[in-house]
């Protein structure tokens, strides 16, 4: 009789861990605050102002954080601040300040938006593509991201299920890439765009896409900036015109000035990768973001970006 009592009680506290490493698997909390942009003031003086507890649960509070950014701006004194937060799949999340000050304006000047309204692709296209992220979402709130493969001029990944849909999407998106293009330069809708920019990915002629695309990294939507530059990333080492890498790199330079950690990020993953696969373009990388590059470097808590600018100094210096 005990020794049949000791294992229920054994099965009892097995199934209580598994029950609570079920309902808190996919919680993410707060970690820390990045706080980009300042040059007038201290971080410390910005962290003041930002009610955040790290170690407590991660909640989405857009409302809150717009009062929190509003406080900033108007205490220290800044032309612009924007708040958001940026979560990975080791569960931590991490709320983000990123600020505008005076004589820098151009930080948050961007292309008019676009008026026309132009059908995107085709239904079987986009029905698709919203499975396609609908699988990458899961996988990211199981702490797991996509592995992304790029080896063969368009995007892939290692998950089975992602990759059967990328192989439907090669056959289907090419024929569509003129409107993809023109959707993404002229259509009005947010989203239409940000679905171009990613469909991008699967239309091949890569080097011609961006010749005829980058130019829109000043798109006044932070979603299409992110899903051009993400789709730009993968492709440099396969560019062979020269003087395209120099057109993209004034693009890319520019972008990383905005105000956004999704901005930052993705800018500075296309400048290492454009100086790890041509280091003739490491003194024009140098010339246009140099300064941007030493700041972030010193000033981000973030991996995916204080990494990237930490090996682009790392790699300048080295040419110096």
């Amino acid at each position: 009789y005990a020794f049949f009592k000791e294992l229920i009680l054994k099965w009892i506290v097995f199934y209580i861990v598994l029950f609570l490493n079920i309902s808190f698997a996919n919680t993410w909390y707060w970690a820390g605050v990045e706080v980009i942009g300042h040059t007038s003031t201290t971080r410390e003086e910005v962290l003041k102002l930002v009610p955040l507890e790290v170690g407590s649960k991660y909640e989405e509070d857009y409302q809150s954080w717009q009062k929190v950014c509003n406080k900033i701006k108007e205490r220290l004194g800044f032309y612009h601040t924007e708040c958001s937060a940026v979560r990975f799949n080791d569960f931590k999340a991490y709320f983000t300040v990123n600020i505008v000050e005076f004589g820098h304006e151009q930080r948050v000047r961007f292309r008019s938006e676009p008026s026309e309204n132009i059908q995107l692709a085709s239904p079987a296209v986009l029905d698709l593509l919203e499975k396609l992220e609908s699988r990458m979402w899961e996988l990211f709130n199981q702490g797991s991201g996509a592995e992304e493969l790029s080896t063969e001029g368009y995007l892939d990944y290692a998950d089975p299920q992602m990759s059967k849909y990328v192989h439907q999407l090669i056959e289907l998106v090419p024929s569509y890439r003129v409107n993809i293009l023109n959707v993404l330069a002229n259509d009005k809708n947010v989203n239409k765009r940000a679905k171009a920019a990613k469909l991008l990915n699967w239309a091949l002629s890569v080097e011609d896409s961006i010749s005829k695309a980058h130019y829109l990294l000043d798109d006044p939507s932070l979603l299409v900036r992110n899903n051009l530059s993400r789709f730009m990333g993968h492709y440099f080492s396969l560019f062979e015109s020269r003087a395209l890498k120099r057109e993209v790199i004034k693009s890319i330079s520019f972008q990383l000035k905005r105000p956004s950690h999704a901005d930052r990020n993705k800018a500075l993953y296309c400048l290492l990768d454009v100086v790890k696969s041509d280091a003739s373009m490491t003194p024009l990388v140098k010339k246009f973001a140099h300064e941007e590059i030493e700041y972030i470097a010193r000033e981000s808590i973030l991996n995916n970006v204080k990494g990237f600018a930490s090996q682009l100094i790392e790699i300048i210096n080295k040419q110096e």
